[in-house]
Order: C-alpha cells, then sequence, then structure tokens
C-alpha cells in the first residue's frame, strides 16, 4: 500500500513540475501572446457538468459557477475552481488549483480525485497542511461534511519526515490518519 501511494504522490509532484514549466514556456511564446489552455481542454470526467464549447465546437471546462462530483457517498456540488485555478498540467490530466513554497493542491482530472502534497520546505507539517487545506476549501466551496466525501489524498514527499509514503485524509474528516 505505501508503494503505491509513494508512486501517485511522485507522479503528481512530476505533473504539477512538467505542467509548470510547459506553462512558463507556453507563456512566453514567440509572438508575445500568451497561450490560453484553458480553451483546449477535454470534457471533464465527472457525472454531471455544464460545459462550454469554444469556436471549434469541442467542450472545454465547466461553464457555471458550480459543478458536481460524483463520489462513493453521493454526489457533491463544488465550485467552479476552473476559474480561480493556478493552471492545468500540459497532458490536460490534472487542474493546479493552488501551490505555496511547502503544498500543491491539485485535482485529477480522470478519476474527479484531489490530491495535497505536502513537501514540508521550510515550513512544518501542520502549517504546509493547514495552509493546503485552506486553500482546498476555498477552491472547492463546500462545508466540511461534504468535502469528506471527496477523494482527497494528503501526503508528504519529504523523505526525512516521519510521514513520508503515508496517505492520510483531510484533518477534519474522521477517516483521517493523521490528525
Amino acid at each position: 500500500m505505501k508503494k503505491g501511494v509513494i508512486i501517485v504522490l511522485v507522479l503528481v509532484v512530476i505533473a504539477i513540475i512538467g505542467g509548470a514549466i510547459y506553462f512558463i514556456l507556453r507563456s512566453a511564446s514567440p509572438s508575445g501572446t500568451p497561450t490560453n489552455t484553458i480553451n483546449t481542454l477535454p470534457p471533464v470526467g465527472t457525472s454531471t457538468v455544464a460545459t462550454s464549447t469554444t469556436d471549434n465546437g469541442t467542450s472545454s471546462f465547466p461553464a457555471g459557477s458550480t459543478f458536481q462530483i460524483g463520489t462513493n457517498q453521493g454526489v457533491v456540488t463544488v465550485s467552479n475552481f476552473y476559474k480561480t485555478m493556478d493552471y492545468i498540467t500540459e497532458d490536460n490530466a490534472a487542474v493546479v488549483m493552488g501551490e505555496g513554497d511547502d503544498y500543491s493542491v491539485v485535482y485529477n482530472r480522470d478519476d474527479s480525485s484531489f490530491g495535497i502534497v505536502l513537501t514540508l520546505v521550510p515550513g512544518s507539517l501542520q502549517d504546509a497542511r493547514t495552509a493546503a487545506e485552506a486553500v482546498f476549501m476555498k477552491q472547492v466551496g463546500v462545508s466540511e461534511g461534504d468535502a469528506c466525501k471527496l477523494n482527497v489524498s494528503e501526503g508528504v514527499t519529504d523523505k526525512t519526515s516521519q510521514y513520508y509514503g503515508d496517505s492520510f485524509g483531510l484533518s477534519f474528516c474522521s477517516s483521517t490518519v493523521i490528525q
């Protein structure tokens, strides 16, 4: 189980870094005009999502102020964080909802899950976790009860941490591993 969590966390970190590099390179296009990756997104893989269309008629991202994410505990209506996200990875697989010096908050479009990656540089676990969860809650705009219904994984990438490789849930959910 720990190897699987480590692999997922490493893949999320790689996707974030790759997305950041892509975004920086695409922003500095030769014409000097920033490239807008939102208009090229495939449909969001959730059960009931309203989408807007681009000039070529393809679906791109949720159009309204909210959209729904299906969970094993029912449907949760979240704020449309596509409108306030930091960026989308080059492969369009992940929406980076927020980043700080010691965390990243990511929505994985393929399986409608969220990842909170804590790097703990330079801060402590609790500081990073508090900041990351605040960004997550602001972006999804739901109650703590509904947030606990979502598929959210938190983990530490700092190999020196006693929690490295562990996957724990949101601090306020009853199913969390670490309070």
